[in-house]
């Protein structure tokens, strides 16, 4: 049933896209993110390619860089490389290889999707730009000695501050896991400030980061944190939490 429910998801998304206006190119995987509990013998990931032409697909694991050339990854992705016609799917699997993680957090590593278009030889005599795109997901693993947390939103806080970079609100996280923000906001009395957007705004397990805000803050403190958040199933979820206080 779940590999029905899969496949139907992908293939509503695919038809959207082809059917749609707007310029959209690349593989589209079924999920944002992989949860890799450590019990589990493999997790697997479905792939469809939306491009109107065929890619040639390779896959890795690594730190984030985007190298193929990364050594240390504890992660296997299979099938390594493929070919994916227009529209048609195809499943990779990501292996755990046993290699030691800490076992007091999650650890997070990140699947490459990179894709190639074929050369066209008609345009081999001709100067021409290739257009290549790598996919990264992140993939989560999560020791099986972590308790469950029902909402890291409740247990993360934050303070405000300013430093030689400007103001800011730093995240405080507490807990086993990593947390991944889309947006973070100041909210003050008369008005909502925007941290900056970042690649990745992400905090580390047991850990704090700061996100600096989009303008300077003249009054900091007495505020609220309005944040953003991916949960484990990708979706977009939001919390708020009193600023606890300022530096």
């Amino acid at each position: 049933m779940k590999i029905r429910n899969t496949m139907a998801i992908l293939c509503l998304t695919l038809v959207a896209v082809c059917t749609s206006g707007e310029a959209f190119a690349g593989i589209l995987a079924e999920k944002t993110r992989v949860i890799y509990a450590e019990n589990s013998r493999e997790r697997s990931l479905m792939l469809v390619n939306t491009n109107p032409w065929p890619v040639i697909v390779q896959t890795w694991s690594d730190d984030g860089r985007g190298s193929s050339d990364y050594p240390d990854s504890p992660f296997i992705v299979t099938p390594a490389i493929f070919r994916l016609e227009p529209r048609q799917m195809q499943g990779i699997r990501i292996t755990y290889n046993g290699s030691q993680l800490p076992e007091d957090r999650e650890s997070v590593y990140w699947l490459n999707i990179y894709e190639v278009p074929p050369l066209d030889k008609r345009n081999e005599q001709h100067s021409h730009l290739t257009m290549t795109m790598n996919t990264q997901i992140k993939i989560f693993y999560r020791p099986a000695a972590l308790a469950k947390i029902d909402n890291i939103a409740s247990r993360i806080s934050f303070i405000t501050g300013q430093d030689r970079h400007g103001s800011f609100i730093e995240c405080h996280n507490p807990t086993p896991y990593h947390i991944s923000f889309t947006d973070i906001y100041l909210v003050l009395a008369q008005k909502e400030i925007k941290a900056r957007g970042e690649m990745d705004m992400m905090t580390y397990p047991k850990s704090n980061k700061r996100y600096y805000l989009g303008e300077t803050a003249e009054k900091l403190s007495g505020g609220r944190a309005k944040f953003y958040y991916i949960s484990d199933s990708g979706a977009i979820e939001n919390n708020e939490t009193v600023i606890t206080h300022s530096k």
